[in-house]
């Protein structure tokens, strides 16, 4: 009974070993043994892994490289900003700019007046108009990541171009007030232009206080969007 167990035991391991053992090697003698039949993966030599035949890669179980590659080949998450978030931060961006050459300004007007590198301006109208740049950018930011949760309803289009509209004319005005030595807030002025200044200036603060107002209506009346932004 000994010699009978042992002879069907025999059987068994070399019929295994001539249906799946075709053995090759690979690196610095290391055994990846082929599969007989499509879709098997054969074993490796150690305990609990398998691997797949460069035929069977596209069948159940395919190998680590195949399955990195094609993750990698996937194609990636593309974030689509509507037409209003890039003009918000194009704005935010060209006031940032504007900021930093008004601090600039600054400096060079704060140098003693006999230097040559003093301006001759006033640095308090240029220090003005550089905290107003850079508080309108960052502000502008922030609408520019909230305005797909603002982009709902009418009136969307219009409240873009009154920001822009009060944006234009508030800095326009503290850039004019600030290279003729003028601060755009005495309502009585001896020379001419400072009424229009004072009063182009009134109309961007009234125009982005309604375009946050109205902006603050919309985050509280619509709830916030669930998909990509929209148009």
């Amino acid at each position: 009974s000994s010699k009978l167990q042992r002879g069907e035991r025999g059987t068994s391991v070399s019929r295994y070993a001539g249906s799946t053992f075709n053995a090759r090697f690979e690196g610095a003698g290391r055994d990846y043994p082929a599969s007989s039949a499509a879709g098997q993966p054969a074993a490796t030599g150690r305990p609990g892994r398998l691997r797949t035949p460069a035929n069977d890669r596209d069948r159940s179980l395919p190998s680590l490289a195949w399955r990195t590659k094609a993750r990698c080949a996937r194609p990636g998450r593309v974030v689509q900003w509507s037409h209003g978030t890039r003009w918000l931060v194009r704005l935010a961006l060209g006031l940032l700019v504007v900021a930093g050459l008004a601090g600039v300004a600054e400096w060079l007007a704060l140098q003693a007046p006999g230097s040559p590198w003093c301006l001759g301006i006033l640095p308090g109208p240029v220090a003005s108009l550089r905290n107003t740049a850079a508080i309108l950018s960052l502000a502008l930011l922030g609408a520019a990541w909230l305005w797909p949760w603002a982009n709902q309803g009418r009136g969307a289009k219009l409240l873009l171009l009154a920001t822009y509209a009060g944006a234009v004319l508030t800095i326009g005005s503290m850039v004019y007030a600030a290279a003729h030595n003028m601060y755009a807030i005495q309502l009585l002025d001896p020379r001419a232009d400072a009424g229009r200044l004072v009063a182009a200036k009134i109309v961007g603060h009234a125009l982005l206080g309604l375009c946050l107002l109205d902006f603050a209506r919309r985050l509280w009346v619509y709830s916030p969007p669930t998909g990509s932004a929209r148009e």
